[in-house]
């Protein structure tokens, strides 16, 4: 027979059911709780290093000129 599932597990399947069902909802979650982990965890770790340079590039060449 069907087991009764406590309410935690009930609350989940039912934000699961949500989310999977609204995709305008999923993406603003996924834009609060994204991190910067996430978003270097989906390139590579050379695409990493290169966009660090870059940042710093940008710092070093906005200090020199006075950009900010």
């Amino acid at each position: 027979m069907g087991e009764e599932k406590n309410p935690a597990e009930q609350r989940e399947r039912l934000r699961q059911n949500e989310l999977k069902n609204s995709p305008m909802n999923a993406l603003g979650d996924g834009m609060r709780q994204g991190n910067l982990a996430d978003l270097v965890g989906g390139v590579s770790w050379k695409t990493t290093g290169v966009l660090i340079l870059v940042l710093i590039g940008a710092l070093v060449l906005g200090a020199v000129f006075d950009w900010y």
